[in-house]
């Protein structure tokens, strides 16, 4: 006999629960299907009340309560609504690192076309420029245009390195620092791939309902890795989770 973990996603309560009298007999999100297929334990459970399923070892990414709408104003709008809401409002957050050792200034350009194009947007960029290899397209000036241009209203910054560091340690240093993002993107080298990871890695999560270690296109320059599981390498298994091959998954 299964033993509810301490970590686990009672079902009761979400408004997404598709009830027959007091019985759930699905997901209106249809999550439940999503993580049977992934071999998740979903086990039937009852109380007092209802008999419903419970996802265990796992919280589920969908999980609502009324409260939640009706923070929003919502509460009274229909299932397939608040359907619609969840799908558009569930996407990875991120931070994106951009090493602009490397941008001359229509590959600043492009990337500020790319950032107005992005449907899913990081919650912060991160600017690196290098105090030993000044140029004029990096200067505060030419970022904010870019930025401007991108239309950004988020977070942004630009960190001056005053040493040699290499792009891989600016990124571990970064990642250390920005650890309310659970999700750390890094763009090496120019590319036209952004876009294309962070759309692979939102659905994954957040329709495949699985996880990954890291995406990259072919040449790894540019790359998205959970921050969590990074860190969680480095302390406990003291291996950096950017080295090893198998990690990886290309597109």
């Amino acid at each position: 006999m299964s033993t509810i973990k301490p970590v686990h996603t009672s079902c009761k309560k979400c408004v997404f629960a598709h009830y027959e009298n007091n019985t759930q007999i699905s997901c209106h999100m249809e999550y439940l299907d999503k993580y049977r297929n992934n071999k998740e334990e979903i086990l039937e459970v009852y109380d007092e009340d209802k008999e419903f399923f419970v996802l265990n070892n796992k919280k589920c990414i969908g999980y609502r309560e009324n409260k939640w709408f009706e923070k929003l104003g919502l509460v009274d709008i229909s299932i397939e609504e608040k359907i619609k809401t969840i799908k558009e409002t569930n996407h990875i957050d991120f931070a994106l690192m951009v090493d602009l050792k490397n941008f001359e200034t229509s590959d600043m350009e492009n990337l500020s076309v790319q950032l107005a194009a992005m449907t899913i947007k990081p919650s912060k960029i991160i600017f690196i420029r290098y105090q030993n290899d000044r140029k004029k397209h990096h200067e505060y000036d030419s970022i904010k245009k870019i930025i401007d241009n991108a239309k950004v209203t988020y977070i942004w910054r630009i960190q001056t390195m005053v040493g040699d560091d290499s792009h891989y340690e600016i990124l571990n240093n970064a990642v250390n620092l920005n650890k309310k993002n659970r999700f750390f993107a890094a763009i090496k080298e120019p590319s036209n791939d952004l876009s294309q990871i962070i759309e692979k890695a939102n659905t994954i999560v957040y329709d495949e309902l699985t996880t990954f270690n890291v995406i990259s296109n072919e040449s790894k320059t540019v790359i998205i890795f959970s921050g969590g599981l990074y860190r969680y390498h480095s302390v406990v298994n003291k291996k950096n989770l950017l080295v090893d091959n198998n990690n990886y998954k290309y597109i």
